[in-house]
């Protein structure tokens, strides 16, 4: 077992609550109003596929307020359990997503609307995050949306005020989103981004492809 993937399995039974109560720090700060604001999103009855589903915390709130049908992968199968017990009609397994090229993504319904990631995509690189989302547009086609909620700041000046302001809290392990140069990647591939900040440490993306 990873030392990542033990991390979250430790952590199962009390995510949710650790969540919610360092909501208004670093780096949770903002969690609820993403929430909401993936809700004002995501049209209902819609089909997502949410990557890195965790506990299902944020799918439940999207089964219950938009009647959505969600899917969706973790590392960890403690969390997927979870989610599974939350979650209606689902399909949701556990995977190690560095395999997400051999993983089998047929599983899943192709006309998916919408490709979700919360606290998610920061474990990978810029450059790895544009792969992913290139292939996660080939697999599912165009008209797929993906919506990013995740740490991030408006330019890498700010981001660099905000590490040094945290110090030992920041992770160095971690890849947090500069929008203005990765919003730059993204438009050079030809993919349209609407961004909002969330909080101080929190952004929301919607990609789209062109």
């Amino acid at each position: 077992m990873t030392k990542q993937k033990k991390l979250f399995e430790d952590w199962a039974e009390s995510y949710d609550k650790f969540v919610l109560e360092n909501q208004h720090s670093f780096p949770f700060k903002g969690y609820s109003e993403l929430i909401d604001e993936i809700i004002k999103t995501i049209e209902p009855n819609s089909t997502i596929l949410d990557l890195g589903i965790g506990t299902g915390y944020v799918a439940l709130n999207l089964q219950d307020k938009l009647n959505c049908k969600i899917n969706g992968i973790d590392l960890s199968e403690k969390m997927v359990q979870i989610a599974k017990n939350r979650i209606r009609d689902s399909i949701i397994v556990p995977t190690d997503f560095n395999n997400y090229q051999s993983f089998d993504w047929t599983i899943f319904p192709s006309e998916t609307n919408y490709i979700l990631g919360t606290y998610f995509f920061h474990h990978f690189t810029d450059d790895k995050k544009v792969e992913i989302i290139e292939f996660l547009f080939d697999k599912f086609g165009k008209g797929t949306k993906i919506l990013i909620g995740d740490i991030g700041f408006l330019n890498s000046t700010l981001m660099t005020e905000k590490k040094e302001e945290l110090k030992s809290e920041w992770d160095e392990t971690e890849y947090y989103f500069d929008l203005s140069t990765f919003s730059k990647k993204l438009e050079i591939k030809s993919y349209a981004i609407k961004s909002k900040i969330i909080s101080e440490y929190c952004v929301l993306m919607e990609i789209k492809h062109q």
